[in-house]
């Protein structure tokens, strides 16, 4: 009679132990908020300014400049020495223009200044950049930026982002020195020169659309340890005159099956040695994924489709459970290869059930490019047999 209570009672408590819950993995993203007082241009109420240059000189650090889209352009050359951030209504029609010669339409001398939302052009002056950063940790964020005689970007120091731009019409679009800055998800058309680089090392070069540049897509000849890809989860950029293979995925890119990213590397001019090793096959953009999950008893699948036309990297999955007394683990996830285009990857994610009473499954799917997609399944479960609860 004791050794039975004996067993009874570790048993007992071996369910105890692996009925204590998993944490599910929390896949939200912070919600940034901007501190400090905003500061108008442009607009119709009372204390707004007419020009931006005013507003910026009001300014404090932590301050926001907000200018309003206007019919006309606002023709200013704006010294930025303070850390604000500088926001377009609407990048179209939120336009700051100069005709002048040898002079930067926007130079940035401190850091922390973020630029966003505008069109920034030169259009009758020579030897003009329209956006030069000379400072650190600054942001450079969906901008419409074009110089018909010299550079749309100039970047140095360290640790400054410049994300999805349209960079287009510069004799060469961005001039890229210092370090540790990450360029990504522009569209860089149309300038003799894409990118080039002078005197920079270890920065981050990828998921730009580089086309139609006529004399060269980029130039590495004057840069150090520049890195033109991500891993191979995540890929590098799309070269419009760059066609290769893609029959095969993975670190090597040589595991059977495609994965959007060109099987061989692309070699960045000025050094031999200098390459995107994971060059997109097409692309890159935001893409939307759909998710379906099969629960049995044995043999589980979850289907996750790319429903658009642009591959969906970086994809990850997780399936939660809750409630019920379980003897298995409450989370399973992965990471999957990039998804094509109209492309579905099953998944077996050595699901199983065992355990008693009401439970619901959660599964989750996400990609880099990609908004979160959730999907609940709730059922009872009986030992090894799950029966699907009807909503």
């Amino acid at each position: 009679m004791k050794r039975k209570c004996l067993a009874v009672g570790i048993i007992l408590l071996f369910i105890a132990l692996v009925y204590a819950p998993a944490m599910a993995q929390n896949t939200g993203k912070p919600v940034s908020t901007i501190k400090g007082n905003w500061l108008y241009v442009g607009g119709s109420g009372p204390g707004n300014y007419t020009r931006i240059q005013d507003a910026i000189d009001n300014a404090s650090d932590g301050d926001t400049v907000f200018v309003y889209a206007a019919l006309s352009t606002y023709n200013e050359i704006l010294l930025i020495d303070k850390s604000i951030c500088l926001l377009g209504e609407e990048k179209n029609t939120t336009v700051i223009k100069s005709d002048s010669n040898y002079v930067n339409i926007i130079s940035i001398s401190v850091e922390n200044v973020t630029i966003d939302g505008f069109t920034i052009r030169q259009e009758e002056g020579q030897w003009t950049t329209c956006v030069s950063v000379k400072s650190n940790s600054c942001l450079i964020r969906n901008n419409i930026i074009s110089s018909n005689n010299f550079v749309g970007i100039s970047l140095s120091n360290s640790y400054s982002r410049i994300i999805r731009n349209k960079i287009s019409g510069n004799e060469i679009g961005i001039i890229l020195s210092g370090t540790n800055h990450v360029i990504s998800e522009n569209i860089i058309k149309n300038n003799n020169v894409g990118l080039e680089t002078a005197s920079c090392s270890d920065n981050l070069i990828y998921h730009n659309y580089f086309i139609d540049n006529f004399w060269d897509d980029a130039f590495d000849g004057y840069g150090d340890n520049n890195c033109w890809n991500g891993d191979f989860l995540t890929g590098g950029n799309y070269w419009d005159d760059f066609y290769a293979h893609d029959d095969f995925w993975g670190p090597n890119q040589d595991i059977n099956g495609s994965d959007g990213i060109y099987d061989s590397p692309f070699n960045i001019n000025g050094d031999p040695g200098t390459y995107d090793y994971y060059p997109l096959k097409y692309p890159y953009g935001q893409t939307q994924l759909s998710g379906q999950f099969t629960a049995k008893t044995f043999g589980s699948t979850l289907l996750i489709k790319n429903i658009l036309t642009t591959t969906a990297f970086d994809v990850h999955w997780t399936l939660t459970l809750h409630g019920g007394i379980l003897i298995c683990p409450r989370e399973y996830s992965g990471i999957v290869k990039p998804i094509l285009p109209n492309e579905t990857i099953t998944i077996l994610p050595g699901f199983f059930f065992f355990g008693f009473g009401a439970v619901q499954i959660n599964i989750t799917v996400w990609a880099e490019n990609s908004p979160t997609i959730t999907n609940e399944i709730n059922g009872f479960l009986f030992l090894f047999f799950f029966k699907m609860l009807n909503d």
